[in-house]
């Protein structure tokens, strides 16, 4: 697929369509995109590469669009209970930040953070 040009009169590098760093580099940190330039008079080789930033373009998505936890009478104050995280196709600070339950006199929600650096509710 290309997903450059060069202008042959000034050499400016142009972008020619949408460039998905999801799609080329799933959740590496990093994503770089490597040429090989053949010029011309004198011949010579250039190697080019363009590091793809990733930007806010995935929402997160739950598993489910409902989340039932079924709690019982007999459950003690303060239970926790884990709530199934989003996934978020974007990496860093564009994936999932923060979870918000609306204000509630039954139920508190936290934001835990797993050893791997995901958030989930509880």
């Amino acid at each position: 697929k290309q997903y450059i040009t060069i202008n042959q009169k000034n050499g400016d590098v142009v972008v020619v369509g949408r460039i998905d760093r999801e799609e080329l580099c799933g959740e590496k940190p990093t994503c770089f995109l490597k040429f090989d330039l053949i010029l011309e008079n004198p011949l010579e080789l250039q190697r080019l590469s363009l590091q793809v930033q990733d930007i806010n373009d995935n929402s997160p998505v739950f598993q489910k669009d409902v989340m039932k936890l079924e709690i019982g009478e007999s459950a003690d104050k303060g239970a926790r209970y884990r709530v199934t995280a989003a996934h978020d196709s974007d990496i860093g600070q564009n994936s999932v930040q923060s979870y918000v339950l609306k204000q509630n006199a039954h139920f508190v929600f936290d934001i835990q953070t797993s050893s791997s650096g995901s958030k989930y509710g509880e």
